[in-house]
């Protein structure tokens, strides 16, 4: 699956207000939130390294984005896709 930059960075930035409401803040939800801070702030500099607009969240996306030639990448850029593809699909277990 691929999904869009500008719906995953919605649905995490409304999972995280979510998270900070709650009152008092436990260990777990702390880290949580971290985390996902951690994991969109990979996201934007991915995004903006490899000039994505969208992330894949499996092997046969990162292909499927690398097959798409106005995207600009090539097989070089596989390694690192497949490693934003597991942070995006943890993001995903997360908010979803």
């Amino acid at each position: 699956m691929i999904i869009s930059q500008a719906e995953l960075f919605q649905k995490i930035n409304a999972t995280l207000i979510h998270l900070r409401r709650k009152n008092p803040i436990d260990i777990e939800t702390g880290g949580t939130i971290t985390t996902l801070e951690d994991t969109l702030n990979l996201l934007t500099i991915t995004a903006f390294q490899l000039n994505l607009d969208e992330f894949p969240s499996s092997e046969k996306s990162c292909l499927d984005l690398i097959d798409k030639e106005e995207n600009d990448l090539s097989e070089v850029d596989l390694e690192e896709l497949k490693y934003l593809a597991d942070s995006v699909r943890w993001a995903l277990d997360v908010i979803g």
